[in-house]
């Protein structure tokens, strides 16, 4: 398993994007926030989005941010080695078991709660 560390980054708006270059077995990123900063906000709305891959030109966004109405965002995205880990863990607690939700949320690890568990999968399930 990879170390996990804390990483933060200001983007300005209109700059050229950071590059984030990263080993193979480091090759996870999740974003957790999205703020404006305190000091220079933009005027107007920023929007937050991130490319995947060397070659992408595909833009996902995240998040539109707001000065006055939206100045923050918290982002709870999933991974994929997240996601398998909670369908297998679905089929292995069946509906009924004792403390079904929160033994979900251990299986997956990765500060999932049982209540973020719990909507995932319905979400999954659409």
């Amino acid at each position: 398993m990879a170390p996990l560390s804390f990483w933060g980054c200001v983007v300005k708006p209109g700059k050229t994007p950071t590059t984030l270059k990263r080993a193979q077995e480091f090759a996870s990123v999740i974003i957790k926030q999205a703020a404006l900063a305190p000091e220079g906000k933009p005027e107007g709305t920023s929007v937050l989005s991130v490319s995947v891959g060397a070659t992408s030109e595909d833009k996902f966004v995240l998040c539109h941010l707001t000065p006055g109405s939206c100045d923050q965002w918290a982002l709870d995205a999933w991974s994929a080695k997240e996601e398998k880990a909670l369908a297998d863990s679905l089929a292995k607690l069946k509906e009924g078991t004792p403390n079904r939700w929160e033994r979900v949320a251990q299986d997956v690890g990765g500060g999932k709660t049982p209540s973020a568990c719990k909507k995932h999968a319905k979400e999954m399930k659409k």
